[in-house]
């Protein structure tokens, strides 16, 4: 059962530093897809016309902004459509001060996303380090866990009900003993090695053995239990 446990971990982790690059780039262009599809398109449609846009104004810079000033659909009180010369025209006519209140007001819109990018940049960097203390103290419970449930004969067994107890607030060695309680061991034995006429009955019945054709009664036990009863340790008490 352990070494089912451990071969399942090992091929979680390769799948997870497989895919681990991909969902790190998908983070941090997830804002752009949400924003493509609240727009009605797509991130890929969005990144191909602004490809086409760049190169055409590398291209034709004039031709390029008149393309982009034609795509923005501006137009004035009257509804006339606002072209590039229009705006050309408002640029050219306006006063030095109104040109210094621009340049200052494009200072601090530049400013305050760089502001922003620094803050989701400061948060990813705050998630990860979350992420890797919870995942080290997570395994430092594991390990205390195996060693704990090895000096228990009986800990997988009863760790369905170690796992309820544990959610109700009692301690590792408290669930223990009140599973230990709720489920006898010569109760758990007869629950696991039914009587030899049940076995016949069910096997007349059904038409299938009850348990494996070398006589040896099967005893499950539920894959990840113990990594269930560690994450209620760590949600309930912090560790063991």
């Amino acid at each position: 059962m352990r070494g089912d446990i451990y071969r399942a971990q090992g091929e979680f982790q390769k799948a997870y530093q497989t895919y681990k690059g991909d969902i790190e780039v998908m983070g941090t262009i997830r804002p752009f897809h949400e924003m493509a599809k609240q727009q009605g398109t797509t991130l890929e449609r969005a990144l191909n016309n602004y490809v086409s846009m760049e190169n055409k104004l590398r291209q034709d810079p004039v031709a390029g902004l008149d393309t982009i000033v034609y795509n923005l659909n501006l137009t004035t009180n009257d509804g006339q459509r606002i072209t590039l010369r229009d705006i050309a025209w408002h640029v050219l006519n306006q006063t030095p001060e109104q040109q210094e209140l621009l340049k200052n007001q494009n200072k601090v819109d530049a400013q305050a996303q760089q502001i922003g990018q620094l803050h989701q940049t400061v948060n990813k960097l705050v998630s990860g380090i979350q992420q890797m203390q919870y995942q080290a103290t997570f395994a430092q419970t594991r390990a205390q866990l195996d060693r704990y449930a090895d000096a228990k004969p009986r800990f997988d067994e009863l760790s369905d009900l170690i796992e309820r107890e544990i959610k109700l607030g009692f301690t590792l060695d408290q669930a223990y003993a009140r599973a230990d309680l709720l489920r006898p061991a010569t109760q758990a034995a007869q629950t696991r090695t039914p009587p030899a006429q049940t076995r016949t009955a069910a096997k007349s019945i059904s038409g299938a053995p009850a348990g494996p054709s070398n006589g040896v009664a099967r005893r499950d036990k539920p894959v990840g239990r113990r990594e269930a009863i560690a994450s209620a340790i760590k949600r309930a008490n912090g560790s063991l």
